[in-house]
């Protein structure tokens, strides 16, 4: 089992076992912003020098209709950025494929997190939502886990709140959207990434008996804590908050897990079968180490990095 949060660009993980993954939806498409900008200012300057009376003096466009003027050097940039984009779109559905084939190898039942995305994409958020197109990678994963004999399921944000929900004791705390640690709860001074406590919590909902299962939750928090620990996605607050100021406490606060490509997280990982440690001393991500595949893994493999 494997429980999922997602965001605009990355994807967290946490399965029944511990492993945590905070992982880069479409890292080799956010490489081609620099390019698009760059066209999309050359196609914005052509139009200004060949059509003069179309703008007022401020150099905004003016109010009406008007007759629009393109040059050959235009449609030339209109057809570099028309391919730029197919390109950006298909390395995006690439990257979300490995990502899909490296799910359906850690769990048969996956459960993620429901969120309203076209909502997001009109407050302030679109071109987050267009560069790592959460939706589209959700709604193709739920098709391919059906393939592949997995079952997914949709967890409703409003009804178990897994951003509030602590991973220790069955309380609700409400954190500000900056920070990115929160305490893990009960008497702990232990403070876990925000995202990896949210996607745990998605795993431990029961959307059945619409609540946590608190003996699983409990279970895989004494079980991997220590892995935890040891590769940062649980960590001790240096500086007691006692006497620490408000502007270290922040600073604490504000540092998360950093997300990382499939092939960093999985390198080495699941070739031919056989599940391997793949943690480096300074790594932000942690993999608990095992020896086999869960026996409710299906039979899926995919290209998740270099072989060996």
């Amino acid at each position: 089992m494997a429980g999922v949060d997602p965001s605009m660009g990355n994807m967290t993980i946490m399965t029944s076992t511990g492993e945590t993954f905070k992982v880069l939806t479409a890292p080799e498409a956010d490489k081609t912003e620099d390019e698009i900008r760059r066209l999309q200012q050359k196609m914005a300057h052509s139009l200004r020098i060949n059509n003069p009376d179309n703008y007022d003096e401020k150099g905004a466009v003016k109010k009406g209709a008007h007759v629009w003027k393109r040059s050959k050097a235009y449609e030339r940039l209109q057809q570099e950025l028309t391919d730029l984009f197919r390109r950006k779109t298909a390395t995006r559905k690439c990257e979300h494929g490995r990502i899909h084939n490296f799910l359906l190898q850690i769990a048969g039942t996956i459960r993620i997190e429901e969120n309203n995305w076209k909502a997001m994409q009109k407050v302030r958020y679109g071109k987050s939502v267009l560069n790592g197109a959460p939706s589209e990678f959700i709604t193709k994963f739920k098709s391919k886990a059906e393939r592949a004999g997995c079952e997914v399921q949709m967890i409703d944000p409003k009804e178990f709140k897994p951003s509030q929900h602590s991973v220790i004791g069955d309380v609700y705390v409400k954190h500000e959207l900056w920070e990115r640690r929160v305490p893990m709860g009960g008497s702990s001074d232990l403070y876990m990434d925000r995202d990896a406590a949210a996607a745990l919590n998605i795993m431990c909902a029961d959307p059945g008996a619409k609540r946590y299962d608190l003996e699983l939750l409990a279970g895989v928090v004494q079980a991997a804590k220590p892995s935890w620990l040891s590769c940062g996605v649980v960590v001790e607050n240096p500086t007691p908050q006692m006497r620490a100021s408000d502007r270290e406490l922040r600073r604490f606060l504000r540092k998360g897990l950093v997300p990382k490509s499939v092939e960093e997280c999985m390198r080495n990982r699941f070739l031919k079968g056989d599940v391997t440690t793949c943690r480096d001393g300074t790594s932000d991500v942690c993999h608990e180490e095992r020896s086999s595949l869960t026996s409710e893994t299906p039979s899926v493999r995919g290209g998740l990095g270099p072989r060996s």
